[in-house]
């Protein structure tokens, strides 16, 4: 009999998920999901911790490998901060331009995701069709999904040659800008510039500034000038870009130093910063506290308020009163001690509460306000991050 270690591979009963060869290490698929079907940073410590496990990328020279990432929030998750600034494993990550991911990001152009749609779409018909002929019922089951994603794999992500058309389309080798120079973004550019996107590119991709004279002689002269009209010009309009740019990012900073605003990307971007490093992570850490503290102060309240309560439930009891014996402020207390959420609001006669204790008096004791977790062992930051 054929066993499966002989059945297992591409084309076989048990293909298995695409292996990627990096560095001469085949680093297989990495399968994984979540109960909401997105991404989250439990997921991507999974993924990376996988790829730090296979050794695939050097970490000899002491410079810890890059990724680039969208503004997704599951990147501001303190447990995946916490991953990558580790001296462990660290990490260099950055955020992408958190608005307009689909220009930059090289699986979203058509080599790569356009083309593994339509072939994953020729998958499914393809294997319908055999399904057809031998008989068997015709649908896509779960069993199926691993060798109709290994077909479309190799038609689209593996393949070498379109995938570095989609890298140097996206500006990343070589680094050219190039994504500067989709229309889209070319109509954001403030009309007021002379020199677009796309000539600052191509000069930079073909002149290099150390060989331009830009200080002596006429070259000189005439830069000085240009210059100046610009200066002047900017105090006519009140257009000053370096002050606004700086204006931005001081108020984009207060804002995330106040810990009132979200931690986003965007407003991440806006201080100039788009690297997760330590300080994103002390902020984060901080506000994680901060947010704990208040949840502290709210329990904290509750569990008084429990307390007294329970002080004097247990006054009322040793003292062995009948329900005929109990005053109204008795009978209310106790009719509070066993009122549960949802109830009608307590009445406010005393034959009325007696009736009320009699019906909710075999419910038993409240219970206390649920403890939340004590913060101060997250107060001090490790040394690392210090």
């Amino acid at each position: 009999m054929v066993g499966r270690r002989e059945n297992t591979g591409k084309g076989k009963t048990y293909p298995q998920g695409p292996v990627c060869e990096l560095n001469g290490v085949s680093v297989p698929c990495f399968c994984c999901c979540s109960e909401s079907g997105g991404i989250t940073a439990e997921l991507l410590v999974e993924m990376l911790r996988a790829i730090d496990n296979s050794q695939a990328l050097d970490r000899t020279d002491g410079i810890p490998p890059f990724l680039l990432l969208d503004g997704h929030g599951s990147r501001f998750d303190l447990l995946f901060l916490d991953y990558i600034n580790s001296p462990l494993h660290r990490w260099n990550v950055c955020i992408g331009t958190p608005y307009g991911t689909s220009y930059w990001q090289v699986g979203d152009s058509t080599e790569q995701n356009g083309c593994f749609k339509m072939n994953l779409t020729k998958a499914k018909r393809d294997l319908l069709d055999k399904k057809e002929i031998a008989r068997l019922p015709f649908q896509i089951e779960k069993s199926d999904i691993i060798s109709i994603v290994n077909s479309a794999w190799d038609k689209s992500f593996a393949k070498v040659a379109t995938n570095q058309t989609a890298i140097c389309e996206r500006g990343w080798g070589p680094l050219n800008f190039n994504a500067l120079k989709h229309p889209e973004i070319q109509l954001t550019i403030n009309g007021a510039n002379a020199t677009t996107i796309s000539q600052i590119t191509d000069n930079m991709a073909t002149v290099d500034p150390a060989d331009l004279n830009l200080s002596d002689g006429y070259s000189g002269s005439l830069m000085d000038k240009m210059v100046d009209h610009r200066n002047r010009e900017s105090a006519r309009t009140g257009v000053n870009k370096e002050e606004q740019d700086r204006k931005r990012k001081e108020t984009a900073q207060a804002k995330l130093d106040s810990n009132k605003k979200r931690f986003t990307a965007g407003l991440l971007a806006a201080t100039g910063n788009f690297a997760l490093g330590p300080e994103v992570l002390q902020n984060l850490r901080e506000r994680k506290i901060a947010s704990e503290l208040v949840n502290y102060g709210k329990w904290e309240k509750k569990n008084n308020e429990y307390m007294a309560q329970l002080a004097k439930v247990q006054a009322l009891r040793q003292a062995n009163k009948t329900t005929a014996e109990m005053n109204v402020m008795e009978l209310r207390l106790l009719c509070s001690w066993f009122k549960r959420a949802g109830d009608p609001a307590l009445p406010t006669t005393r034959d009325l509460l007696i009736t009320k204790l009699e019906e909710t008096m075999t419910r038993g004791d409240q219970a206390a306000p649920p403890r939340l977790l004590d913060v101060t062992a997250q107060m001090v930051l490790p040394s690392s991050f210090e």
